[in-house]
């Protein structure tokens, strides 16, 4: 972990999307019929259509609520955070009693991007999702609205929010190789009245410190390469795919 303030970051978070026609060969190929998954839901909230000029997620930023049953995760990630609305403030913080700030970078075989999330531990924050009238202030502690406000591309509004889910979330923990990662699975809401399934994505993971990243993805791309999987398909990452299917159902999150 780095901590020299304007420089900080904490780890690197490599994250290699599957093609949608690649989730049901990666099962068998990763063995996940064999190993115990994890279970959560997850919600992602955005503006209202109409209530604001751009969404939240065209600039880079997700709020999300991750439920295990037991707790709740809410969190504001700003992708592509500028050092510059990080330092001073943020830059010196790590967090306290429930709360966390990590710095991070996600990397693919293509990119390689800066990014911030600031999270909240609540016991059941999923219950206000209910609301018919949910608005960001609602949901956000006063800590987690002042990083937005610095952070965040445009200063948020307090316009209406609607909730993506829930999505049921699935991970395995893997070993590639040795090295040990994560395998995600969301399978998205289905539209009203749809006919078709819903699209299911998949994505695999690994957080490490800084200084093992450039040997950890190459190691993991070669790894998922001998079983079959396709890693330098820059597939957008999962929340990005789950934001395009939410505006287009039609697209069914797929990229060429």
């Amino acid at each position: 972990m780095y901590r020299s303030g304007m420089n900080r970051l904490d780890s690197v978070n490599i994250r290699i999307g599957l093609a949608d026609a690649q989730t049901g060969q990666a099962v068998e190929a990763l063995g996940l019929r064999s190993i115990r998954p994890s279970r959560s839901t997850l919600h992602l909230l955005d503006y209202r259509p109409g209530s604001a000029a751009s969404s939240l997620a065209s600039t880079g930023v997700t709020i999300s609520v991750a439920d295990s049953g037991e707790q709740s995760l809410t969190t504001v990630h700003v992708r592509h955070v500028r050092r510059q609305h990080l330092y001073p403030r943020w830059a010196a913080f790590y967090g306290r009693d429930a709360e966390m700030l990590l710095v991070e970078e996600e990397r693919d075989s293509t990119r390689r991007v800066l990014a911030a999330s600031f999270t909240v531990r609540y016991e059941h924050a999923a219950a206000a999702l209910a609301g018919a009238d949910l608005r960001l202030t609602d949901l956000l502690t006063p800590r987690q609205w002042a990083f937005m406000q610095d952070c965040a591309p445009g200063p948020p509004r307090p316009g209406l929010m609607d909730p993506l889910g829930p999505i049921p979330v699935l991970s395995w923990t893997i070993s590639l190789d040795r090295i040990d990662a994560t395998m995600s699975w969301w399978r998205l809401p289905g539209t009203e009245g749809g006919t078709g399934p819903a699209p299911e994505l998949a994505e695999v993971s690994r957080r490490s410190p800084p200084a093992e990243a450039g040997f950890l993805f190459p190691a993991l791309a070669a790894s998922m390469r001998r079983r079959g999987l396709d890693p330098d398909g820059d597939v957008p990452w999962l929340e990005t795919r789950a934001a395009q299917w939410s505006a287009d159902p039609r697209t069914q999150a797929e990229q060429p």
